[in-house]
């Protein structure tokens, strides 16, 4: 297992991976906003035809 061997535990493997998880996507916010601003626009320009 991951070393989870109580309730407690669990509960904290939880709720850190929440405020991790959340955490990155505010910190990376800022960089895939543009990003995928930057793709459409760069689509939109191109001769695309989906398969």
């Amino acid at each position: 297992m991951i070393g989870i061997d109580s309730a407690g535990a669990f509960v904290n493997y939880v709720l850190v991976g929440f405020v991790w998880k959340t955490l990155m996507e505010v910190v990376l916010l800022p960089v895939t906003y543009p990003t995928i601003a930057a793709v459409r626009r760069a689509e939109e320009r191109a001769d695309y035809r989906p398969a």
